[in-house]
């Protein structure tokens, strides 16, 4: 269902779904969401690395 939102709108999923939960912060708000949810990303990132699973 959400995978398809998403992929209509050409985001990927875990975008579309930042975006419903941020869709009723302010902008400085969805911003700092947005950052938060990078840095989650680039850590599960580094945590396969180093594991050898990328």
């Amino acid at each position: 269902m959400w995978g398809r939102e998403a992929e209509r709108l050409g985001v990927s999923l875990e975008e579309y779904i930042i975006d419903l939960l941020v869709g009723g912060l302010d902008p400085k708000g969805r911003v700092r969401e947005y950052i938060g949810a990078a840095k989650e990303f680039l850590e599960h990132a580094r945590e396969e690395l180093e594991k050898g699973n990328i």
